[in-house]
């Protein structure tokens, strides 16, 4: 159902950030491992968002345009909020606001390119 992304992706990104440092390395070694981690890990998060954006696609693209509307953000918006724990309620001004701000150009849509860079947004990212 709708409820299954957000535990996938919590899930995926969880066991991607999971790694151990073998041994006792060099700092210089630490260092290139980290680094090597942290690429290892944003490349395994774009892909595990990229794969939520098409589950997100998958369950809320009512008319399966391949496009958010307004109506179907803002379901998504509340669902996601609701599944996070936090109350669904806001204001359509803020949500109007935001929305602006992602769909890109007034058309009055979002696509999924704008869809994830509004999750690297809210998750930090």
């Amino acid at each position: 159902g709708k409820s299954s992304y957000y535990g996938i992706v919590k899930e995926r990104l969880y066991q991607s950030a999971k790694t151990e440092c073998p041994g006792d390395p060099s700092r210089e070694q630490q260092s290139r491992q980290h680094r090597e981690m942290r690429e290892e890990v944003y490349e395994d998060v774009d892909q595990i968002l990229a794969k939520a954006v098409d589950e997100i696609w998958e369950m809320f693209d009512d008319d399966g345009n391949g496009m958010f509307d307004f109506d179907e953000t803002s379901a998504f918006i509340k669902h996601t909020l609701t599944e996070m724990g936090e109350s669904p309620e806001y204001t359509e001004a803020d949500f109007l606001q935001c929305f602006s701000v992602f769909a890109k150009g007034g058309k009055g849509f979002m696509t999924q390119p704008e869809m994830l860079i509004f999750i690297k947004k809210v998750a930090g990212l």
